[in-house]
């Protein structure tokens, strides 16, 4: 009984560690894949059972994504759970995405006064990745709005505001599926293409660090995306 105590105190203590590497240090971002199990326990001198253990704690409480034979994931909204306010239970998407809209204009232009004064100039790059990726998949007709899920998200956690970094990404992960449903209702392109001069809009005032210049073209990008959806209605 003491052993088996033991085990699951070693394996507690590992998986915070591999938080911490996630959430603190930045050393994993969402998306990356994790060192495989053995390379792991060598450097964090525990059994790879135990590394095995941890892994589980962490897919359990949302950490990670398991992919089995292929190894463990950061989740792109790491610790946070998928659809907090069970929004994936309203039958009217369309309306769910006006919805998320509209409340987002009334966050997200006051935030950027937070992002200007706290993002270091590597959270700023990292913005400007994350935009020239958008960039490259609309001009390759691929899919953009898991890139632009992770740059207004990338957005949020540069605000350094733990509350507001969860709550956007929690809601935000609850409604990215609707997302990729407006291309089937023939909203997708205009979308990528308003997002695409919008943020780059964005990114110009907040690399200047101008807060006014960088909430006004956060709240024109919301409202043009707001016009949009409005103006399709049936």
């Amino acid at each position: 009984m003491a052993r088996e105590e033991k085990k699951k105190n070693v394996s507690t203590d590992v998986a915070e560690k591999i938080s911490a590497m996630i959430l603190t240090e930045r050393r994993f971002r969402p998306g990356d894949k994790l060192p495989n199990e053995r390379d792991f326990a060598e450097e964090l001198g525990v059994s790879r059972t135990s590394i095995r253990e941890a892994l589980k704690l962490l897919n359990a409480n949302g950490m990670l994504e398991i992919r089995r034979g292929v190894g463990a994931f950061v989740r792109e909204t790491p610790g946070i759970p998928r659809d907090p306010l069970g929004l994936s239970q309203i039958e009217d998407k369309k309306k769910l995405m006006l919805d998320w809209y509209e409340a987002r204009i009334a966050l997200e232009p006051t935030a950027m006064q937070w992002i200007v004064e706290r993002a270091s100039d590597e959270e700023i790059n990292r913005l400007q990745e994350l935009e020239e990726q958008v960039s490259l998949t609309i001009g390759g007709g691929g899919n953009y709005w898991t890139l632009d899920m992770e740059f207004h998200n990338a957005l949020a956690q540069a605000t350094h505001n733990e509350i507001i970094h969860r709550m956007l990404a929690g809601i935000g992960h609850s409604v990215h599926e609707m997302f990729a449903l407006s291309k089937e209702i023939g909203l997708y392109e205009p979308f990528s293409l308003l997002a695409l001069r919008s943020h780059l809009e964005i990114i110009k005032f907040i690399r200047m660090r101008d807060a006014m210049g960088a909430s006004l073209a956060m709240r024109y990008h919301l409202m043009q995306c707001i016009q949009h959806l409005k103006s399709h209605d049936s």
